[in-house]
């Protein structure tokens, strides 16, 4: 199966949608070199994180997640707060899935408990916008009208008062 990072679905999302995604577990690592002003060099440095580390849904959606463990031999104890709240694990190749349903508005921590205080993320739980109105479609397009009007008028406006200030 393959799969694409990509944003959350379309803003009018109906409960029953689905969104899938893919959160990688990786480890960033590097040796400090002389010019480090704050690790001695030679000194390694590491920290964990979800990439990507903030998704967004819509209210009433079903979502998927599928976490991978690209680093982390010991593993990553994980929740989601409010939809996965019995803490998993998964390790360096291998993913883990979970499933539900987006019930509840908010911002929910995503949590790596052995990671911290770099392993975090935010599932991001939106109100589901309601479809425009044809009614609204024209508002917005008169709207539109009416303000490239006034620039052009202004625009007149301010060239003639240019022109004769060159007279």
């Amino acid at each position: 199966m393959a799969l694409a990072l990509r944003p959350a679905a379309a803003a009018t999302a109906q409960p029953g949608d689905t969104a899938e995604f893919l959160i990688l577990g990786v480890e960033f690592k590097g040796t400090a070199d002389a010019n480090e002003p704050y690790i001695d060099e030679g000194d390694k440095v590491e920290a964990y994180a979800f990439y990507p580390d903030t998704i967004r849904v819509q209210k009433g959606q079903t979502v998927t997640i599928h976490f991978l463990g690209v680093n982390g031999g010991g593993g990553h104890p994980v929740n989601i707060e409010n939809y996965v709240p019995d803490v998993f694990r998964f390790y360096r190749n291998q993913t883990v899935t979970k499933t539900f349903v987006a019930d509840q508005a908010g911002v929910f921590a995503i949590t790596c408990y052995d990671h911290q205080p770099s392993m975090n993320g935010f599932l991001i739980v939106e109100e589901p916008l309601a479809a425009p109105s044809a009614a609204l479609g024209l508002t917005s397009t008169a709207l539109l009208g009416l303000q490239a009007a006034l620039f052009v008028g202004a625009l007149v406006l301010v060239l003639l008062a240019w022109r004769r200030g060159q007279a």
